[in-house]
């Protein structure tokens, strides 16, 4: 299976590229309500500073920014922490400062200098990607792309996920008999800035040559790299697709030096597939693999990363095993439950099992696989399937929120279902039943750390219920993120590292829609679940 949907940032000249990078999902890809507006942080900070296409770049970053005390600032980024577990384990995804952000995109995206000495510019990233996937036996199935249909970009790449890496696996059981399934354990956070400029002009080359590339290309952006993160070496933000592809860079190199390793070894029957951190070596001999493995922690270690052992295992079921356990798991529950509501022809009949049965199911999917892809899925279905057939408020309703709480509470990824989910069903509700509903779910989360993004979903549902004020939440932190929904005049941002030509002039604005905000006081829009279903939803099978 070989389909393109997309086109890939690969494909794109320096200015398609560029303005690929800052699209709206590009610079933020976390989910939240519909109504939040983030790009128009990017255009606002445009505005104040030059395009690198009409003058000398270097003299638009210096005008701009404060280069003598920037890099020693920790508070110009916004945060917001994930769990990955339900409990004690976080992912820091980035809003990074719009700045410094456009300012990155247009140094990678700058057109080639042919009068430069070292190699720079965005064709010579082409170029290097070029070299980086010659060897056919390693295919890359994870380069950002744009979408070409009605998909979202983010959607378009998880379906890239599912075309590119799980049926691609499937595809080449028919060729091997083995496979080991690994990943790079705890990659973005050990990602040593320093071998960016190695990616680009050889490790060895670098090291030996100091001096030679200090103010190099690869460099460049490894220094802005650790600016924008207090002067750190280890770790890059994520949360963004501009990181994807500079993670891209540094995988694509391991790609190069494994393939060379496996050349001097004299391997030829193998595959490997790799979606960003994630590996699939496929082959016909155990000691194949083994010798693979231990070549790819090879050069791995050489850049300060080592392979997870939690995630790794050899199979011999590649069919079975290239398909997550969830989906194995729910694929028969799901159909016996679709088939319980659903009349032949596939339109919507009232059927045997109720909501509160529906949700128990979805409820031991959660408990058996959490935080898993096809919890978001079987929620889609639920909604779509059922909820939005209700026309009245259910008589057993607190029973469904609770269901639907605990869910969200021991699943963080599924916030934004959970919550338009009972937004739908208390769109027939008083205000005072939704205020109550509100409270009770505040305080559920009252002793969370890390509560922004509960907080930016619960704000979403507790804007219906508030007629003359914006909710306040009482015991939560009351982030930030969420205070500048109720007041634009909140900076996310510090802005007084600008230099003061521009700073006295730029406000940062406010980021949500209006009238998208006001519409969803009053009910669930369709658009606004057709968002995450767009983007999540794909791998379905």
């Amino acid at each position: 299976m070989d389909i393109n949907h997309g086109r890939s940032i690969l494909e794109m000249n320096n200015i398609d590229a560029r303005e690929f990078l800052l699209k709206k999902e590009s610079y933020f890809s976390l989910s939240l309500p519909e109504y939040f507006d983030l790009s128009s942080l990017i255009v606002s900070a445009r505005e104040v500073m030059s395009n690198p296409e009409e003058q000398s770049y270097v003299n638009a970053n210096l005008l701009n920014f404060d280069r003598e005390g920037y890099q020693r600032r920790d508070n110009l980024n916004y945060t917001i922490y994930t769990s990955k577990d339900g409990q004690y384990s976080w992912r820091p995804l980035t809003i990074i400062n719009p700045f410094l952000y456009i300012d990155l995109v247009d140094f990678i995206t700058l057109n080639e200098d042919e009068n430069q000495e070292i190699d720079n510019g965005w064709q010579f990233i082409q170029r290097k990607f070029r070299e980086f996937q010659e060897n056919e036996k390693i295919y890359c199935a994870s380069i950002p792309k744009e979408s070409s249909t009605n998909r979202t970009d983010a959607g378009e790449n998880i379906l890239n996920w599912w075309e590119k890496f799980e049926q691609k696996t499937i595809e080449k059981s028919l060729d091997f008999n083995y496979s080991l399934f690994t990943d790079i354990s705890n990659f973005y956070p050990s990602i040593y800035t320093h071998s960016i400029p190695w990616a680009l002009y050889g490790k060895d080359e670098v090291k030996n040559n100091r001096r030679r590339y200090n103010n190099s290309f690869g460099q460049m952006i490894d220094n802005k790299m650790q600016k924008s993160r207090f002067n750190q070496t280890n770790g890059i933000h994520q949360g963004s697709v501009l990181m994807d592809f500079i993670s891209e860079i540094i995988l694509g190199y391991i790609d190069l030096k494994l393939s060379e390793l496996l050349a001097e070894d004299e391997l030829s029957d193998y595959y490997i597939i790799r979606y960003r951190d994630d590996y699939r070596i496929l082959s016909n001999s155990k000691t194949d693999i083994d010798l693979i493995s231990k070549r790819l922690q090879q050069v791995l270690l050489t850049f300060n990363l080592n392979l997870g052992s939690a995630k790794t295992y050899l199979t011999e079921n590649i069919i079975s095993d290239a398909i997550k356990k969830d989906k194995r798991y729910w694929e028969p529950y799901r159909t016996t439950v679709r088939n319980s509501y659903l009349s032949f022809d596939g339109e919507y009949a009232r059927g045997k099992i109720t909501l509160q049965k529906h949700l128990y199911q979805i409820h031991e999917l959660a408990r058996k696989y959490p935080n898993s892809g096809m919890i978001k899925k079987s929620l889609t279905e639920f909604y779509e399937d059922r909820i939005t057939y209700l026309e009245a408020l259910p008589s057993d309703y607190r029973v469904l929120i609770s269901i639907l709480v605990d869910i969200m509470y021991n699943n963080p990824n599924t916030i934004s279902y959970c919550i338009i989910i009972i937004a739908k069903i208390l769109e027939y509700s008083s205000g005072d039943i939704g205020r109550d509903i509100v409270n009770k779910i505040l305080e559920k989360y009252k002793y969370k750390a890390n509560t922004d993004f509960i907080e930016i979903w619960l704000q979403r549902l507790a804007i219906m219920f508030d007629e003359d004020e914006l909710p306040e939440f009482d015991g939560l932190g009351n982030s930030i993120i969420h205070n500048k929904v109720l007041d634009s005049s909140i900076n996310l941002f510090p802005n007084d590292w600008i230099n003061n030509r521009y700073s006295d002039s730029y406000t940062e604005p406010s980021i949500i829609d209006e009238e998208m905000f006001e519409d969803m006081r009053v009910h669930v829009t369709d658009n606004e679940i057709n968002e995450l279903i767009r983007t999540d939803s794909v791998i379905s099978g």
